[in-house]
């Protein structure tokens, strides 16, 4: 089988001021690096300006908007401006990175807004069918049973980096979800996500700029996902590459 030549990241954090800031010069080293696309998700409304202003830039960036569940409890009030910004960009398909954190997050009285935001953004998912990157650490079990109460479409929701329990997880495979997975299937309880996942349900992440064991993350390193995505689950390295291109595309409305 023909190599496929190019590579998705799900999930970088792209309006982050490391790669902001000479944003051109990333762009063209992940060209040569055969990066189809890029989402750029967004931890508040400011955020979700630049991911939105990136896309407009480089066709390789889709822009996702939204509030990380770390700074609910001070950006909830950005929700009216969320309103105006999702009424008036129609262009925009992915909600994220939203979601619920019990894990970093200790104090219980902020979880109140992480809901609040939450069930905002799975609002206008429903109403606009759009698509949503979830993040749920130590939160995995209230993740479910919230998708399962909501009226989704199928794989609406994508897990990024999992490492919560093992049945929770056969749960989120059954009610559809993609997982994103990341650098850290080297060396973390991520490991379990390939392993026990359908393949037609994986995609690619860096979470950049987050660091692994000291290597900052970026689209680049899609490359190293996939072997170790391979060499965990014995598949044909090309084969499993284009499975994910597919995943990927299907995820971004892109096929």
């Amino acid at each position: 089988m023909t190599k496929p030549e190019f590579y998705i990241d799900v999930h970088c954090h792209l309006p982050e001021n490391y790669f902001f800031k000479d944003i051109n010069t990333h762009i063209m080293q992940w060209r040569q690096q055969k990066i189809m696309y890029v989402v750029s998700v967004s931890q508040n409304y400011a955020e979700s300006l630049r991911s939105i202003e990136l896309s407009k830039k480089y066709a390789e960036i889709i822009p996702a908007v939204g509030i990380h569940p770390w700074k609910a409890h001070k950006k909830h009030i950005e929700l009216n401006n969320f309103d105006r910004l999702l009424s008036e960009n129609k262009e925009i398909k992915i909600l994220g990175e939203i979601g619920l954190d019990y894990h970093f997050i200790k104090q219980k009285e902020r979880y109140s807004f992480q809901k609040k935001v939450l069930d905002f953004f799975f609002t206008h998912a429903e109403k606009r069918k759009l698509q949503l990157m979830l993040h749920v650490k130590g939160a995995e079990a209230d993740i479910a049973d919230y998708i399962e109460t909501r009226t989704l479409l199928g794989k609406t929701c994508c897990i990024h980096w999992y490492s919560g329990p093992t049945q929770i997880l056969k749960k989120l495979v059954d009610l559809d979800c993609y997982f994103s997975c990341g650098p850290a299937l080297s060396y973390s309880k991520h490991q379990k996500v390939p392993k026990k996942v359908p393949l037609d349900r994986l995609l690619t992440e860096s979470d950049g700029n987050v660091k692994y064991q000291g290597r900052v993350g970026h689209p680049g390193m899609m490359s190293e996902v996939i072997d170790l995505i391979a060499n965990l689950t014995n598949q044909k390295r090309n084969e499993l590459q284009q499975i994910i291109i597919d995943n990927s595309l299907r995820y971004l409305g892109k096929k």
